[in-house]
């Protein structure tokens, strides 16, 4: 049985590699025979909105077979929005979310992305992992440690280095992450 991958790539033209996503390409290179990744542009990746990639989201998750999650970044807080205020998608095995900036309470330039205060108990309660570089040079770790306050069932990863978009290469222990998933090796939260 193939696992189903859907990568919600960050804010940003996505940089390509070998004509797709860079995602997609990594965890295809990584995770090998057995899992299906798939890595779609979010609309006006360079300007944002809400509306647009909430669209994209639901166009990617149309279907009936269970989906592991990834998000990155701005697809990842996009992802928790997503699913805290739908209902209506394909079943969610795992949820991997990397770099997830907070955009904190309103008032801020990225109001129409920022989660409402329960959000957390309107998301489906799967293994949820988050992971976050110790000295990310765009979103600090205090970001993370809002995610653990709000979805204390989830495993928390913490990075040593400075990278944010992982292009470079993607970490192991999210590979290994999703190999455990995929294998069954993980129970559900």
């Amino acid at each position: 049985m193939q696992n189903s991958v859907l990568v919600i790539h960050g804010a940003g033209t996505p940089a390509l590699r070998g004509g797709h996503i860079y995602w997609q390409t990594l965890l295809r290179a990584e995770l090998g025979d057995g899992y299906d990744v798939s890595c779609p542009l979010m609309p006006d990746a360079d300007h944002p909105r809400h509306r647009n990639w909430e669209a994209g989201i639901a166009k990617a998750m149309a279907g009936s077979e269970a989906v592991l999650l990834l998000g990155h970044s701005l697809g990842a807080s996009s992802l928790l929005k997503f699913l805290s205020e739908h209902t209506s998608h394909r079943p969610v095995r795992a949820l991997f979310l990397v770099s997830t900036p907070d955009w904190g309470p309103p008032g801020g330039d990225m109001d129409e992305f920022t989660l409402a205060p329960d959000f957390a108990t309107r998301l489906p309660r799967c293994p949820t992992f988050l992971y976050h570089s110790r000295h990310d040079t765009e979103i600090p770790l205090a970001h993370l440690k809002r995610y653990q306050r709000e979805l204390p069932w989830a495993t928390a990863r913490v990075i040593e280095g400075e990278r944010h978009d992982f292009a470079d290469g993607l970490f192991p222990e999210l590979v290994h992450d999703i190999r455990d998933v995929g294998r069954g090796s993980v129970r559900r939260a």
